[in-house]
């Protein structure tokens, strides 16, 4: 019994073996990166708006604080009092420079004085780029 495959004459031969490890790769990556991006985001029930612009692709240099009904302000699932909060805006817009972003996903029962105190720090680090996340008029439902 002959296991010895026969030469060709002319012609190359193709494996696939590294493309298939290669597109398999790039697949769990792709899995992984958009579980990480779902972590970054809380549960927030958004206020709905007459008039918005169209969501923007999650960017890295942005910074997102979400507000809950009670108070609590919370980034990247860690929860933040309103100086700790002040002190980590301040030192992520140092290290990001011009390029500083914020995005504001509040709840829409959550009381106006947390969202001012947002603000008011926001004012004094003098922050320019600053949204805020809302759901088109009609729509309901928390988003993540």
């Amino acid at each position: 019994m002959n296991l010895r495959k026969p030469k060709r004459a002319f012609g190359t031969e193709i494996n696939i073996t590294p493309l298939i490890d290669i597109v398999f790769l790039l697949i769990i990556f792709s899995m992984v990166v958009s579980q990480f991006t779902k972590l970054e985001l809380d549960e927030v029930d958004l206020p709905e708006a007459a008039e918005a612009d169209d969501p923007e692709p999650v960017k890295p240099d942005r910074l997102i604080i979400s507000m809950h009904r009670d108070g609590t302000y919370v980034v990247a699932g860690k929860i933040y009092a309103p100086d700790a909060l002040e002190r980590l805006i301040a030192l992520t817009r140092e290290n990001q420079r011009d390029a500083f972003s914020l995005l504001l996903r509040g709840d829409r029962r959550a009381d106006w004085k947390d969202a001012a105190k947002l603000l008011k720090i926001c004012a004094a680090q003098k922050i320019e780029k600053l949204k805020f996340a809302v759901l088109e008029e009609g729509a309901s439902g928390a988003e993540p």
